[in-house]
């Protein structure tokens, strides 16, 4: 009778024990790429670079203004004219973190940021998308202009006198992502920035939800979109919300963006609290984006 029990007992718990085992071995493999580099457009992607220990470059270059007239052809479509760009390095420490660096033309700017990963979708959806972060600092280099003695601080009192903590930006974004495929990927980034010194009548802070998005149209070409409507730090006067589309060629440590614009800004700091240009009058931009990843063979361990 005792044995009898035993059996009855072994047989009730096995199928509890064999679904135990598999829960264990149960993998939930992380989708390979969202985007194909670390920025889409303008905005930062959820994406960090794709391997660890491995060193990243980036060229971002946007040509002069497109104007809808005969001085389009004269300015050859705006590359006879002043170009704004930005040489980026960048470094992953971890599979979750990545530390970059920049030097922007436009206001002279030195900038320093750490994308942290949050979260990655899954194959099987148990995670259903992708979350990151990024935070950057910048410093402006450029000379301040000239002001006069009647121009005073916000309290229209104290006499306005430049000082170093004028210099600095900071900004604050959140990259929610969902593959959708091999065609398709889409995401929301929420931005917050902040500048120390705003012009007269201008916004210190500045809040965004940048949309963005690709579809492949072969196996190593993209159509890009990015549209960033404002929320807080409008412009007083006729705003227009930034947006890009853009063609992407990627191959493996390589991608090239062919861009249409309608700012010729490119860091965070200040994309969200210029002006854009008047596209509702034709007016554009071209430029280009180039990403390089060079990564670090791991040394062989010593027999």
């Amino acid at each position: 009778m005792n044995r009898l029990f035993k059996i009855i007992v072994v047989l009730l718990a096995f199928p509890v024990l064999a679904l135990g085992q598999e829960e264990e071995v149960v993998e939930h493999k992380e989708i390979d790429r969202t985007f194909s580099g670390q920025t889409i457009i303008n905005a930062q992607s959820v994406d960090l670079m794709p391997k660890t220990k491995g060193f990243g470059m980036m060229i971002q270059h946007r040509f002069g203004t497109i104007t809808p007239d005969k001085q389009a052809i004269l300015q050859f479509l705006g590359f006879d004219l002043p170009a704004n760009i930005r040489f980026g390095f960048s470094y992953t420490f971890c599979k979750w973190f990545q530390m970059d660096i920049g030097r922007t033309k436009a206001a002279k700017m030195y900038d320093l940021g750490g994308k942290f990963r949050i979260m990655k979708q899954t194959t099987d959806n148990h995670m259903p998308i992708s979350i990151s972060a990024y935070a950057n600092i910048a410093i402006n280099s450029d000379e301040f202009p000239k002001v006069s003695d009647r121009e005073f601080f916000s309290d229209s009192i104290t006499p306005f006198k430049y000082r170093f903590e004028h210099r600095m930006n900071y900004s604050l974004q959140f990259m929610v992502a969902r593959k959708f495929g091999d065609i398709a990927s889409v995401q929301l980034s929420p931005i917050l920035t902040y500048r120390n010194l705003a012009p007269a009548y201008g916004s210190n802070l500045a809040f965004s939800i940048p949309i963005s998005g690709r579809f492949k149209v072969s196996k190593k070409s993209s159509i890009l979109f990015e549209y960033a409507p404002v929320i807080v730090g409008r412009q007083p006067s006729n705003h227009l919300d930034p947006f890009s589309i853009g063609y992407e060629i990627a191959t493996v440590g390589h991608v090239f963006q062919i861009v249409f614009s309608t700012t010729n800004e490119i860091m965070e700091n200040r994309l969200y609290s210029e002006p854009t240009q008047r596209y509702d009058k034709g007016y554009f931009l071209l430029g280009f984006n180039i990403m390089r990843s060079i990564w670090i063979r791991p040394k062989k361990k010593k027999q």
